[in-house]
């Protein structure tokens, strides 16, 4: 299997770099395919092979890759901005979904036997429960989750029609930084990456939307999972994981709020951040967080390679790199 290429998606982006460059060091071949809108070219690493295209074009991508043996294909490439998902519903309804479509024909064109595909914990949406597992009822509230969760039941149809394994990975918080390899997040917007980057330019101060949450400090509540610990988990599916189909939750279960999350930044970079509060942003889920008891289930051994501690200073490392 390993003289075959796994195709990634995204692969010049935060988390398909990160992917990327841990199979890489496991000695697997690596295709990336990516029309760098988001991602950039410094992030991919000279032992792959690298393909310029826009995964919404079919018959380019078609007739740029179907010359390779492909094992696997991790779908990451995405639009993934739930503000953003709001004010232009295309790019997450129709893109987003078109692109899902376009790698799914190409792998059943080429019979290619294993699908994984990168989700949200943003399908649970409102959840009457908190604490959500992979069984739970699904009620998107952004474009960004239905749109997602439209490219989940199709993924799902697919792949059972034409004999692919398919895993789902529902993300919940991806955070912290590959400092060495050189990755990390750049899109602005998430917590992490807004209070590394206003520390890092002596901007001591964060924006919080929401302070009348039905949680214990007012501000909503969500879940962690550090980028290397991802990278892992899609290792131990291609390594260990031969037959059955799964929809996996990738989080620690470890609850922590946002003034919870700023306190930690705080702490950890010494400084005192201020607080300035605004308006909810449409689509924000008051609190949730991962039931991971089926992860731990189908990998025994698998425990956590980092925690939300380790994640925060690789990110504010990661903003000190790219200032300087």
């Amino acid at each position: 299997m390993k003289n075959n290429y796994i195709l990634i998606t995204g692969g010049a982006g935060y988390i398909g770099s990160t992917v990327a460059n841990y199979l890489l060091k496991r000695k697997y071949k690596i295709l990336i395919l990516d029309n760098l809108s988001s991602g950039k070219k410094s992030f991919i690493n000279k032992k792959s092979k690298f393909i310029k295209v826009d995964l919404l074009n079919y018959n380019s991508l078609n007739k740029k890759i179907f010359k390779y043996k492909i094992s696997h294909i991790i779908h990451l490439a995405s639009n993934i901005d739930v503000t953003e998902s709001e004010k232009y519903p295309k790019k997450y309804l129709i893109d987003n979904v078109k692109m899902t479509k376009n790698i799914l024909k190409f792998a059943i064109k080429y019979k290619i036997k294993n699908f994984i595909f990168s989700s949200t914990a943003a399908v649970y949406g409102k959840s009457n429960k908190t604490k959500v597992n992979e069984k739970d009822q699904l009620k998107p509230i952004s474009n960004y989750g239905l749109g997602k969760l439209i490219c989940e039941n199709l993924i799902i149809d697919e792949c059972k029609n034409n004999n692919i394994k398919y895993t789902i990975l529902r993300y919940f918080n991806v955070v912290g930084a590959d400092i060495f390899n050189k990755t990390g997040p750049l899109k602005k917007g998430s917590l992490f990456k807004n209070l590394s980057e206003n520390l890092e330019k002596n901007k001591n101060n964060i924006n919080v939307y929401g302070k009348n949450f039905k949680t214990p400090d007012g501000s909503a509540i969500r879940d962690y999972i550090d980028v290397l610990d991802i990278a892992n988990i899609h290792y131990l599916i291609i390594k260990n994981l031969k037959e059955k189909n799964n929809i996996i939750n990738c989080s620690y279960s470890k609850p922590l709020s946002v003034l919870k999350v700023i306190k930690l930044f705080s702490q950890i970079s010494k400084t005192s951040i201020k607080i300035n509060y605004s308006k909810r942003r449409k689509g924000e889920i008051p609190k949730i967080y991962a039931d991971n008891v089926y992860l731990k289930k189908l990998f025994k051994t698998w425990k956590p390679k980092k925690n939300v501690y380790q994640s925060i200073k690789t990110n504010l490392f990661w903003e000190k790199y790219l200032n300087n």
